[in-house]
């Protein structure tokens, strides 16, 4: 995870700059005025690139900061510089806070990034040792109706300035449809939608630039993945090919026409 992070820190603010985070902080505002003892120190989890840390920060709350990417945590300070915030790179489902805080918050699904049941208990019980007694604990997540609707989405920075690292990434999801749910078992669906994620990734890193910046990308992958759809489908599953939103590319030190 973190090593992924390493990668998409440099681009993360391009590829949320339609998140209105201004929003998000109006939003929690809300709750905090609710709360029956005032709320003046918050730890966000997952907070990024401290792009709504700094909005609470300035709005007068104690801020601590957490996330799991140095990476990530590195751009925050930079982003944050002159606020009194406190940087903490720690793991969720290993939270420990200085002080406890009167509120707890963890937004844009950050919650999801803990696949395991197991260590989401231990993310819950450490939010509720590190709040003040009463304190609240705000989160969003998404659904698996939500995730399974994604579509195995692919994503592409389309940005004309220079990006670092040249790679791509493909979104794990996989849509399908099951006609018999008795004759396909668990297992035999996680490998044929792992194993679509595997080969789809595959084909990515195989990919040159040149063959990036001489080709139309979108359309490549779209043939691909349903090829890979077609041969993975059986008559009792079927998969569906993704549907491609956007290619997240990073290339070192030269820009890719698309």
């Amino acid at each position: 995870m973190t090593d992924s992070y390493t990668i998409l820190a440099q681009s993360y603010d391009r590829l949320t700059a339609d998140v209105d985070y201004k929003k998000w902080a109006d939003y929690i505002e809300r709750h905090f005025q609710r709360q029956k003892q005032p709320v003046r120190t918050v730890a966000e989890l997952g907070c990024g690139t401290g792009n709504l840390t700094s909005l609470l920060a300035r709005r007068g709350y104690a801020m601590t900061a957490v996330d799991l990417s140095p990476d990530m945590l590195s751009i925050a300070q930079q982003k944050c510089g002159g606020l009194d915030i406190l940087f903490l790179c720690q793991d969720m489902s290993r939270l420990t806070l200085l002080e406890p805080a009167d509120a707890v918050v963890s937004c844009l699904d950050s919650i999801n990034y803990i696949p395991r049941p197991a260590a989401l208990r231990r993310t819950f019980q450490r939010v509720h040792r590190a709040l003040v007694p009463g304190g609240l604990f705000l989160f969003d997540v998404k659904t698996p109706a939500a995730l399974e609707g994604a579509g195995g989405q692919i994503y592409l920075d389309e940005d004309e300035e220079t990006v670092y690292d040249f790679s791509c990434f493909v979104d794990a999801n996989v849509a399908y449809s099951i006609n018999a749910p008795e004759l396909v078992t668990v297992a035999e669906r996680d490998k044929a939608l792992l194993t679509f994620r595997d080969e789809m990734q595959n084909y990515l890193n195989g990919l040159s630039e040149e063959e990036i910046a001489g080709s139309d990308i979108k359309k490549m992958l779209k043939t691909k993945s349903a090829e890979l759809a077609n041969s993975l489908s059986t008559e009792n599953m079927k998969l569906s090919p993704c549907d491609i939103y956007m290619i997240e590319i990073h290339n070192a030190g030269t820009e890719i026409s698309k």
